[in-house]
Parts: C-alpha cells; sequence; structure tokens
C-alpha cells in the first residue's frame, strides 16, 4: 500500500515500479492503470480506466499520455 492509500502489484527496480503493473486507487474513485512503467511513471503501453466510463487505452511517456492511443466514453 502506498501513502496516499492506493495499491500496486508489479515489478519493481531499485524500490520504484518499473516494468509492468496493475495500479488501483482506494480512495473511492475506482481508478485502475494496467500498464508499463519505468522508474515509478507510466510509461509505454497502458489502459487508465478511471471508473466514471472514460477509459484510455494507449501509449504513456513520463506519465502522461503520448502518442497514438483511444479515449473511449460510457456513451
Amino acid at each position: 500500500m502506498w501513502i496516499d492509500g492506493s495499491l500496486f502489484k508489479g515489478d519493481f527496480k531499485q524500490g520504484a515500479r518499473n516494468g509492468y503493473g496493475l495500479w488501483r486507487s482506494m480512495k473511492g474513485t475506482n481508478e485502475v492503470y494496467k500498464g508499463h512503467y519505468m522508474l515509478d511513471k507510466k510509461h509505454g503501453y497502458g489502459i487508465y480506466d478511471w471508473g466514471n466510463g472514460y477509459v484510455y487505452k494507449g501509449f504513456w511517456m513520463d506519465d502522461l499520455r503520448y502518442g497514438e492511443g483511444e479515449l473511449l466514453y460510457n456513451n
């Protein structure tokens, strides 16, 4: 469990999230990220679900959406 209450299960390198992992917010928002990390930031391909009908499937760099991807809306 992280300081903010979120949970992470996945790969680490030198104490940082690195490689593939699953992160889940525990603040009641139901946010989930499944994908790749580098140096504790979302980096590479991943899927982020905000838990409110919005889902982004695509690439990340330094925790920001980057390059090709799609943002899906519930409606």
